[in-house]
Order: C-alpha cells, then sequence, then structure tokens
C-alpha cells in the first residue's frame, strides 16, 4: 500500500502543476488566434479518453467590430474537442441568442488546450447587443453549450457602460 501512495502523489502534484501551468493563457484576439473552418468532426478518431475539458467564453470588442472568443483552457488526458463557436447581435435587448441574429460562426473538429476560436463581426457603425454562444463536445460524450449573456456595444465597438 505504501508504493501506491508514492506513486499517487507525483502523479497528482504533476497534474496539478500542469493545471497551474495551463491556466497562464494569453489574450486572444482575433488577430492571433489559431481557428480552421470546418463542417464535420473527425468522429474515427472520437475515443473516449479525456477526464476533464474546460472552456473558457469570452466576448470583446473594439475598433468597430465584436468577436467572441471560446479557448480550450485546460484538458487533462488526451480527447478530441469539437468547438462551433457563433456570435450574435440585435438592435434591442434579448436574453436568449435565440431571438438575435447570427452574425458569425466558426468552427473546429479538434481544439487543442490553450488554443482558441474567434468569431467577429463589424458594428456595422450602430450600436447593438451582443451575446457569444459555444457548443462543443468531447470525445464521444454529449454536447454541451455556454453563453456569454447580452452585452450593449456601442457603434466603435466598445462596451457600453
Amino acid at each position: 500500500m505504501k508504493q501506491k501512495k508514492r506513486f499517487i502523489k507525483p502523479t497528482l502534484t504533476a497534474l496539478l502543476a500542469f493545471a497551474c501551468l495551463a491556466t497562464s493563457c494569453a489574450t486572444v484576439t482575433p488577430e492571433n488566434a489559431k481557428a480552421e473552418t470546418v463542417t464535420t468532426p473527425n468522429t474515427q478518431e472520437s475515443i473516449l479518453r479525456g477526464i476533464y475539458t474546460s472552456i473558457r467564453l469570452d466576448i470583446y470588442g473594439g475598433g468597430g467590430k465584436v468577436w467572441v472568443t471560446a479557448n480550450n483552457h485546460l484538458t487533462i488526458l488526451p480527447s478530441t474537442v469539437w468547438v462551433i463557436v457563433e456570435l450574435y447581435s440585435s438592435e434591442t435587448y434579448q436574453s436568449s441568442y435565440e431571438d438575435m441574429t447570427l452574425v458569425a460562426s466558426n468552427s473546429i473538429a479538434d481544439l487543442n488546450m490553450g488554443e482558441s476560436i474567434v468569431a467577429e463581426s463589424s458594428t456595422g457603425g450602430v450600436q447593438k447587443y451582443w451575446c457569444g454562444c459555444v457548443r462543443y463536445k468531447v470525445d464521444n460524450k454529449q454536447w454541451e453549450e455556454m453563453t456569454t449573456g447580452t452585452f450593449l456595444f456601442t457603434a466603435d465597438g466598445t462596451l457600453a457602460a
């Protein structure tokens, strides 16, 4: 029993250290985000392998644009993470993205840990309400969904006070 404790403690310590390193991610903008557009996942490699995946969703604005960024913040053990990120807008406040207009979308068949995917749109010089949505599937588990909530951005893309 003592030998098992010697193995478990260093393994847990290594996993915690790895998690701490993974949390120090850089700010992502549309210019430096890595993403590719795909239409279908690579189902041949979708095997249940990963034990935990954390996707972070943020909405940003500036320079006459608004964008939503989905980041694979942390994945423990190898996984295939299929991600679809969408950006919605509306001239009037809507509590759900389902009542808004889809203005940008992007997807990737496998978003690796530390990588991000972005969907962006011009404000068109009009103050609007914006909402981001991400849908993701880890290996052959069920789809999960997360939204940013609805935010008002000015015509130049800054968050309204």
